[in-house]
């Protein structure tokens, strides 16, 4: 992961009145033959939920899977969705994940 791009990511209240969202942090990675990487760590010690805004433009219109690289979690999620409201987290205390996204 030398070679690419990081770049800080945006979060957004998963809900009206819930701010936990402001312990998420989120970097994006976009690197050789269109690998992409998602980092979010919970910088908390309470659960922390909120959405994160993805950096790439070509997700709406295709199925995206994102595999977490330091767990067993799997997803498939609707690009449209994630071009439009980003990518919704739930995470435990000082939890993180390190998603591998490619396309379905």
């Amino acid at each position: 992961m030398h070679e690419g791009r990081w770049q800080l990511l945006d979060t957004d209240p998963a809900w009206a009145g819930n701010r936990s969202h402001d312990a998420l942090i989120a970097f994006a990675w976009s690197g050789p033959g269109g690998r992409r990487r998602l980092v979010a760590v919970n910088y908390a010690d309470h659960p922390s939920q909120g959405f994160v805004r993805l950096p790439w433009d070509d997700l709406a219109g295709c199925d995206w899977y994102l595999r977490d690289r330091l767990g067993p979690a799997r997803y498939e999620r609707d690009g449209t969705d994630l071009a439009a409201r980003g990518l919704y987290l739930d995470l435990p205390a000082w939890g993180c994940r390190a998603f591998e996204v490619r396309a379905a």
